[in-house]
């Protein structure tokens, strides 16, 4: 944790993390939980919470308030947006347009953010010079978090032709795809 770290650290970018909801406040409080677990430097993520006019007697506006509270969302320079319904589209472009990131990753209420994802995706788009990624996904179930075995990576990329190596330069076959 020398100089190098140190001097890596500074040119990590800010990330935005936009969660869009809409009445199901059951289900963010995970979302929220799983950007706040990200293994990339936490000063360095902004998340944006939209409500996309979630109807009064959903419960919404007061479950929204508690989570911002219990997360300490304005100490943690996080926002929670609260906006007239505009559907998906209309609400992500609103938090895009408030968010302050080099990078925008979007999720949705029910979605769980692997404790790496943050991280990949920014090594990933700062590797290729890509404007926009997209990953595959993992479905999980319920209201709990996801098991600790569901959130590791499963996946390596696809051997390149007549080669016994990973397109990642690896063996191939259960690692990870991350540049190192």
């Amino acid at each position: 944790a020398g100089a190098a770290a140190v001097a890596a650290r500074v040119l990590l970018p800010r990330v935005s993390v936009v969660v869009t909801h809409y009445e199901r406040p059951e289900l963010l409080p995970q979302a929220v939980r799983s950007v706040a677990e990200q293994t990339y430097p936490a000063d360095l993520v902004e998340l944006v919470v939209i409500d996309d006019g979630s109807p009064a007697e959903s419960g919404a506006a007061a479950a929204l308030d508690a989570l911002e509270a219990e997360w300490g969302f304005r100490e943690r320079g996080w926002r929670l947006l609260r906006e007239p319904n505009r559907y998906l589209g209309g609400a992500r472009n609103a938090a895009f347009r408030a968010a302050g990131g080099e990078y925008v990753l979007f999720m949705d209420d029910d979605n769980y953010a692997k404790p790496h994802e943050v991280w990949d995706f920014v090594m990933a788009a700062e590797s290729t010079g890509a404007d926009v990624l997209t990953s595959s996904l993992d479905f999980v179930w319920g209201k709990d978090p996801p098991p600790r075995d569901a959130l590791r990576v499963k996946h390596s990329l696809p051997r390149a032709p007549n080669s016994s190596k990973g397109a990642d330069g690896g063996a191939g076959g259960g690692g990870s795809a991350r540049p190192s």
